[in-house]
């Protein structure tokens, strides 16, 4: 009729029971996804800080070494002396 079987009960068992397992399956693997996409959220968010203070200590240490350079500026060395 129309190209459409009839599924005996023993087969519709199986195929209810295996997708149940696919549904479980499914649903863990999702709670999984989530877990990981928050995990990679929360690793961005740490590198941002530390690329963060990378730069600042950076810029404290182009600071320092400015005033440094002033305090103490280097001596002109004579080239004819050195050999």
């Amino acid at each position: 009729m129309f190209g459409i079987k009839i599924i005996t009960t023993k087969k519709w068992n199986q195929l209810t029971s295996e997708c149940s397992k696919l549904a479980i399956t499914n649903v863990e693997l999702s709670k999984q996804n989530a877990l990981q996409a928050k995990t990679i959220m929360e690793l961005t968010g740490e590198v941002r800080v530390l690329n963060s203070k990378i730069l600042l200590e950076e810029s404290i240490n182009d600071d320092l070494q400015k005033r440094i350079n002033q305090k103490y500026p280097k001596k002109p060395t004579n080239k004819r002396l050195k050999r």
